[in-house]
C-alpha cells in the first residue's frame, strides 16, 4: 500500500502514482484538499489501482479508521 501526498515537494504526488501504477499497488491519497483531488487524478489513467482520498484535516482516528477499511478486504482474502 502506498500513502501519497499529491503536494510532495520534488516529484508531485500524482506523477508518481502513474509512475507506479504497473503495480497496482493499493493507494491513499492524504491531502488538505480532497476536492481538488478529486478533480485532478484521472482515474482511467491509473487502471485498476484502488484508490482512496483522505482529508488531513480528519481527527487522526477517523484517518486510522478509513485506512483500516480501505485495507479490510485485503485482509480478508
Amino acid at each position: 500500500m502506498l500513502i501519497v501526498d499529491l503536494m510532495l515537494p520534488h516529484l508531485p504526488g500524482y506523477e508518481f502514482m502513474l509512475q507506479s501504477r504497473r503495480q497496482l499497488v493499493p493507494t491513499i491519497v492524504l491531502t488538505s484538499h480532497p476536492e481538488t483531488a478529486r478533480e485532478l487524478i484521472d482515474f482511467e489513467a491509473l487502471n485498476d489501482i484502488k484508490l482512496e482520498i483522505i482529508s488531513k484535516d480528519l481527527p487522526f482516528r477517523t484517518i486510522i479508521e478509513r485506512i483500516q477499511h480501505f485495507l479490510m478486504p485485503i485482509y480478508t482474502k
